[in-house]
């Protein structure tokens, strides 16, 4: 029998919204007669974790796993499934549209886990790879190079699913937040002094490409010296398996200042932090990540054995 050939074309460039269309054409070439029940064009959508919340007690092969199906679709390009037909050799085309639904999470890559969504197409009869039988969707394959996959009469091809995220629904959003620290630092010699900074922004809301104005007023009233001062966005995603979690934290961007001698001050007036392009700014839809955007602003003190941090946080929504 013939080793059917599958391309799924799609119409545009692999990147939708939830409740968008995917249409496209899948090719078909046989150098053989071939009898089927038809050709299955598939649509799945899942998501996977895998943590060691634990990582000095358990073994390596105790990691903890997750998983969810967010989407799954089959239907027939030719044929019914029931009546069998005979496929003359030659090249046939089929068009194809699938209705992504609203409530679905977008497209993510990371360390611990992943959001994928895949179409493959196959005669009827072709039994499915294993890694294509698991809901988490395991295509070593397509991970590091998302292209098209030709197995054994079946092929996968990845899609991106990005969802906006709206940032003006968001409460308060556009409301001022600051964050202050007091820090009390001692001198063998000199006795002792404080460091305070207060750290503002005028809104915890952005853009990709938008700036973030950081205003701070350090004041150094110490003996000590402040070596550093350093403003940084910063990406956290916490992944959830087995009633247990696990975090994985990110700078984005940072922008660092100089140091502040005893007794003086320093003012960081209206400095713009440019939010940079980010590809996971939203996991909605998913449950088994939770993903947080977080300014931080920290001083770097220099004492007789380290630099000590003084640091303080704002939450951060960002959008596009």
């Amino acid at each position: 029998m013939s080793v059917p050939r599958f391309d799924i074309v799609l119409d545009s460039n692999r990147t939708y919204q939830p409740g968008q269309d995917v249409t496209g054409h899948v090719i078909v070439d046989l150098t053989g007669p071939l009898k089927s029940r038809g050709v299955v064009l598939s649509c799945r959508g899942g998501g996977y974790v895998r943590i060691n919340p634990n990582r000095k007690k358990l073994r390596q092969n105790e990691l903890l796993e997750s998983k969810e199906i967010y989407f799954t679709e089959d239907k027939f390009t030719a044929g019914d499934g029931q009546n069998l037909m005979l496929f003359q050799p030659g090249s046939y085309t089929f068009e194809f549209s699938i209705t992504l639904p609203l409530k679905i999470p977008n497209t993510i890559n990371t360390i611990h886990g992943y959001v994928r969504y895949v179409l493959y197409c196959r005669f009827y009869e072709t039994p499915l790879p294993k890694f294509l039988q698991d809901t988490y969707l395991d295509i070593k394959e397509l991970f590091s190079e998302p292209q098209q996959l030709r197995l054994g009469g079946v092929s996968v091809q990845q899609f991106v699913l990005f969802r906006s995220c709206n940032i003006s629904v968001v409460p308060g959003i556009l409301n001022s937040r600051y964050e202050q620290a007091f820090e009390r630092m001692s001198h063998v010699i000199c006795g002792s002094g404080e460091i305070s900074f207060l750290f503002s922004i005028p809104k915890t809301g952005y853009q990709i490409g938008e700036n973030m104005h950081v205003t701070a007023d350090i004041r150094n009233m110490s003996k000590r010296e402040v070596i550093y001062s350093e403003v940084a966005i910063n990406q956290t995603i916490t992944f959830k398996a087995g009633g247990q979690t696990d975090t994985v934290h990110k700078r984005i961007c940072s922008t660092k200042r100089g140091g502040i001698p005893p007794h003086e001050t320093y003012l960081w007036d209206c400095v713009p932090i440019f939010i940079p392009n980010i590809c996971d700014v939203t996991t909605a839809h998913c449950n088994i990540m939770v993903l947080e955007y977080w300014a931080s602003f920290t001083v770097g003190v220099k004492t007789k054995v380290r630099v000590k941090q003084i640091q303080v946080h704002i939450p951060l929504v960002i959008g596009v």
